[in-house]
């Protein structure tokens, strides 16, 4: 009778053991553990397939922004002086030649770029997550696009009524700003547009 009990208590502990690693490993747990070693407090989402907004904003982040974000496909770009992190696909970042030179590895600064494995549980498996790069010693301004964006905005005169510009932006600020120019315009201005 001890021998079943001993097998019980072996198969119950490895299930306890398990599922407590799987928690601590979890999607959220990374997520928890990355915004306070980097300082994140704004998370974008950037995609050249976005007309006109290049960057959607991700607070609050949802499941299907998490699995994005945390995805071995997604390369996020992290300032911890600005507090923010810009989740980019690839064809993205393909547009900033700062960026593709660090992912090259022709630098040898191999502490700016992280990877790192969690448990996914809409996958029920471990899996390699996104290519973080921590950038620190440039500023937003700095990290130029190899070719311009040009986008189609609104731009408000006032309360309902706005002017559609076009604005060419040169490096990740000016877009940064423009897309906070906007959420802040859509969210204050427009009526008919709700909130962003």
């Amino acid at each position: 009778m001890s021998n079943t009990t001993l097998t019980l208590y072996e198969q119950l502990s490895e299930f306890w053991t398990d599922t407590i690693n799987k928690k601590s490993n979890s999607i959220d747990a990374t997520e928890k553990k990355l915004k306070a070693k980097y300082n994140i407090l704004d998370t974008f989402i950037a995609n050249e397939l976005f007309t006109n907004e290049l960057l959607y904003y991700g607070n609050p982040l949802t499941g299907s922004d998490m699995n994005f974000i945390h995805n071995n496909y997604t390369t996020c770009i992290v300032f911890p002086y600005y507090g923010i992190r810009i989740a980019c696909t690839k064809a993205f970042i393909e547009n900033m030649p700062f960026i593709t030179q660090l992912m090259s590895g022709n630098w040898d600064d191999d502490k700016s770029i992280i990877t790192y494995e969690y448990f996914n549980e809409d996958l029920n498996e471990t899996v390699m997550g996104a290519t973080n790069i921590v950038v620190t010693e440039n500023t937003l301004d700095a990290i130029l696009f190899e070719k311009p964006y040009e986008c189609k905005v609104r731009d408000f005169e006032n309360k309902g009524f706005f002017r559609i510009n076009t604005v060419t932006c040169n490096n990740l600020l000016e877009l940064l700003v423009l897309n906070n120019k906007l959420r802040y315009e859509t969210n204050n201005f427009n009526d008919i547009a709700g909130s962003y």
